[in-house]
Protein backbone atom coordinates (compact mmCIF):
# COMPACT_ATOMS: atom_id res chain seq x y z
CA UNK A 1 0.00 0.00 0.00
CA UNK A 2 1.45 3.38 -1.21
CA UNK A 3 1.93 6.17 1.58
CA UNK A 4 2.74 9.49 1.07
CA UNK A 5 3.44 11.83 4.06
CA UNK A 6 2.79 16.09 3.83
CA UNK A 7 5.24 17.86 6.03
CA UNK A 8 4.78 21.30 6.73
CA UNK A 9 8.28 22.16 6.65
CA UNK A 10 8.25 25.41 8.83
CA UNK A 11 6.21 24.04 11.54
CA UNK A 12 8.67 21.37 11.37
CA UNK A 13 11.74 23.32 11.78
CA UNK A 14 10.38 25.00 14.61
CA UNK A 15 9.22 21.83 16.58
CA UNK A 16 12.95 20.82 15.73
CA UNK A 17 14.80 24.26 17.62
CA UNK A 18 15.96 25.97 14.50
CA UNK A 19 14.72 29.19 12.77
CA UNK A 20 16.05 30.96 16.03
CA UNK A 21 15.97 34.26 13.42
CA UNK A 22 14.27 35.28 10.65
CA UNK A 23 17.44 36.06 8.37
CA UNK A 24 17.19 34.70 4.52
CA UNK A 25 20.26 32.76 5.38
CA UNK A 26 19.56 31.11 8.37
CA UNK A 27 16.04 29.74 6.91
CA UNK A 28 17.54 28.62 4.20
CA UNK A 29 20.28 26.57 6.27
CA UNK A 30 17.50 25.09 8.76
CA UNK A 31 15.44 24.51 5.21
CA UNK A 32 18.22 22.18 3.97
CA UNK A 33 19.12 20.70 7.37
CA UNK A 34 15.21 19.68 7.47
CA UNK A 35 15.69 18.30 3.90
CA UNK A 36 18.79 16.36 4.85
CA UNK A 37 17.06 14.70 8.21
CA UNK A 38 13.97 13.53 6.14
CA UNK A 39 16.06 11.98 3.10
CA UNK A 40 18.27 9.73 5.93
CA UNK A 41 14.78 8.59 6.98
CA UNK A 42 14.50 4.99 5.52
CA UNK A 43 11.77 4.09 3.31
CA UNK A 44 9.94 1.40 1.86
CA UNK A 45 8.55 0.80 -2.26
CA UNK A 46 5.53 3.00 -2.41
CA UNK A 47 6.43 5.74 0.35
CA UNK A 48 6.70 9.63 -0.59
CA UNK A 49 7.43 12.29 1.91
CA UNK A 50 6.53 15.97 0.19
CA UNK A 51 8.01 18.78 2.30
CA UNK A 52 6.24 22.41 1.61
CA UNK A 53 7.82 25.71 3.15
CA UNK A 54 5.16 28.64 2.42
CA UNK A 55 3.96 31.46 4.34
CA UNK A 56 7.51 33.13 3.64
CA UNK A 57 7.29 36.59 1.11
CA UNK A 58 8.68 33.91 -1.92
CA UNK A 59 11.58 32.72 0.19
CA UNK A 60 9.20 29.12 0.70
CA UNK A 61 9.53 26.32 -2.10
CA UNK A 62 8.36 22.60 -2.40
CA UNK A 63 10.32 20.04 -2.21
CA UNK A 64 9.99 15.87 -2.98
Amino acid sequence: MARWLLVDGYNLVKVLGAAADDHADALERDRETLLRRLRGIPSSPGERITVVFDGRSGLGRAAS
